[in-house]
């Protein structure tokens, strides 16, 4: 279970988690491995003992975070150009 805190994490990825612990193990904290995010310049996992941090860019790269953090895949700054149109 990837568990984050709700004070320190974006509104609208708390949000999101929150809706997503209904079919997967996220919780607002918890016993589990504690899941952080952090505003960056590209999308990266990392994980390091009972942590894992995603650095990402926007609310789409932060969740993509989450799905990497669950499967477990750490990954270094993921450049992508995914962008919403107007």
């Amino acid at each position: 279970m990837l568990c984050y805190s709700k004070e320190n994490t974006a509104p609208e990825i708390a949000v999101a988690l929150r809706t997503l612990a209904e079919e997967y193990p996220f919780a607002e904290m918890g016993n589990g491995k504690r899941l952080v995010f952090k505003k960056g310049e590209k999308l990266s996992v990392t994980i390091s003992g009972d942590e894992t941090a995603v650095t990402y860019t926007t609310t789409a790269s932060a969740l993509r975070g989450a799905g990497l953090a669950l499967a477990g895949i750490e990954t270094s700054a993921e450049a992508t150009s995914f962008e919403m149109f107007a």
